[in-house]
């Protein structure tokens, strides 16, 4: 008898089959009747991670959207597992969105609140090294911004002086997108030189880049799962 996903809800971890809780891919697990686990041996690593990612995200308001959007997913990532070759295409997909799309999202939105704060030359540099990166998609432009990004994170704390606990306002913003940019920049760096979208670090940058546009960011990657899932030449 196919199992189906009625009557459950997905969760931010793994769940329990007894509680009808699930996440991702500890129900592809279920469909395919294998052990509990969230990393079913049926499915691509590749998808598998980037599937985990989306799960746990700060995106979702709760179990039932998250149900809702990732139930029928999970159908698709049964069986996915494939070829190294098929497995780099799809992780290929991965890298180029980190590249040219999250990473430069986050350096962008950080020069913009840095330019509020009054930093106008860390905000005109991350625009140039955001810039950059989305066009050159290389190791070269992403150790730059992170290099650039750092600097405007290292000047951010010193210039604005924030008081604690202070925890909103113009500099606090400023600061906090800074992060964001410096965390993203690094994420890119490492997913650049490794080529590579398969091993938690390699996804620091979406991670951080994800809460400045949170439902933007998790419904690209939605998107970007779906296609990856797809590629099987």
């Amino acid at each position: 008898m196919q199992r189906t996903l009625d009557g459950f809800k997905f969760i931010s971890s793994s769940g329990s089959v007894e509680d009808k809780t699930l996440c991702i891919m500890s129900a592809v697990a279920y469909l395919a009747n294998e052990p509990h686990s969230d990393r079913p041996a049926c499915a691509c690593p590749v998808l598998t991670e980037a599937a985990i990612l989306i799960n746990d995200g700060p995106w979702w308001a709760d179990a039932n959207e998250r149900t809702a959007a990732l139930a029928p997913i999970a159908e698709r990532l049964v069986g996915t597992r494939s070829t190294h070759e098929i497995e780099h295409k799809r992780s290929e997909m991965f890298v180029r969105a980190c590249l040219s799309e999250f990473a430069p999202d986050a350096l962008e939105h950080a020069a913009y609140m840095l330019g509020t704060a009054g930093l106008a030359d860390h905000s005109n540099n991350l625009l140039k090294a955001a810039q950059k990166l989305r066009k050159e998609q290389t190791l070269e432009a992403a150790l730059e911004a992170e290099a650039i990004a750092d600097y405007a994170l290292n000047t951010a704390f010193t210039v604005l002086k924030v008081p604690y606990p202070c925890t909103e306002g113009i500099c606090v913003d400023a600061l906090n997108a800074s992060f964001r940019a410096a965390c993203a920049a690094k994420g890119a760096a490492v997913v650049a030189a490794r080529k590579d979208f398969t091993t938690t670090s390699s996804l620091v940058g979406l991670r951080v880049t994800s809460l400045s546009d949170k439902k933007r960011i998790r419904d690209r990657l939605i998107s970007l799962l779906i296609q990856a899932a797809g590629i099987s030449t």
